[in-house]
């Protein structure tokens, strides 16, 4: 998706770079991170629905999920892209998770030790849940990307005008 509008986003960007309007260019940057928004809410969405339903790890994945949208107007590859990861130290990786395995804690008891044996669960985790999530919001995030390039282009054409 990035690929698609990274020689617009360059365009834009190097216009606005020449007028030196950085007010118009954190507007860019800003709407363009608000663009990505639905891909974080499609990835949430899926949690619930992809991963284990007993033993609450679909709630406390979501809690410990980190996701960041970056947006780059620079380099070989400017674009936006939305990132990933847990946030606890722990044995739980998203990138574990996407292949379709839960790494969890087995509680050989009630009360919490630091011994606590961890096991690998396939059972009832989606493979590509994320990927997949990602996948799906592709062109609802596109099409909000078009229209906030389309938006700042035109405002830099009529700047440019001098209207």
């Amino acid at each position: 998706m990035a690929g698609d509008y990274a020689a617009e986003l360059e365009s834009v960007a190097r216009a606005l770079r020449e007028q030196a309007d950085g007010a118009l260019f954190r507007q860019l940057t800003k709407a363009m991170r608000d663009g990505v928004e639905p891909a974080k809410e499609v990835i949430l969405a899926a949690i619930p629905e992809d991963l284990p339903k007993r033993g609450g790890y679909a709630a406390v994945i979501e809690t410990d999920l980190d996701l960041k949208v970056t947006v780059s107007t620079t380099g070989r590859e400017p674009g936006v892209s939305i990132h990933g990861k847990t946030k606890s130290k722990k044995k739980r990786s998203l990138k574990r998770l996407d292949s379709g395995i839960l790494w969890h804690p087995v509680f050989p008891g009630d009360t919490p030790r630091p011994d606590w044996e961890w096991k690998e669960q396939r059972k009832g985790v989606t493979a590509g849940w994320f990927t997949r999530s990602c996948e799906q919001a592709e062109p609802r995030v596109a099409a909000n990307l078009e229209q906030v390039l389309e938006d700042v282009g035109h405002e830099v054409d009529r700047r440019a005008a001098g209207r």
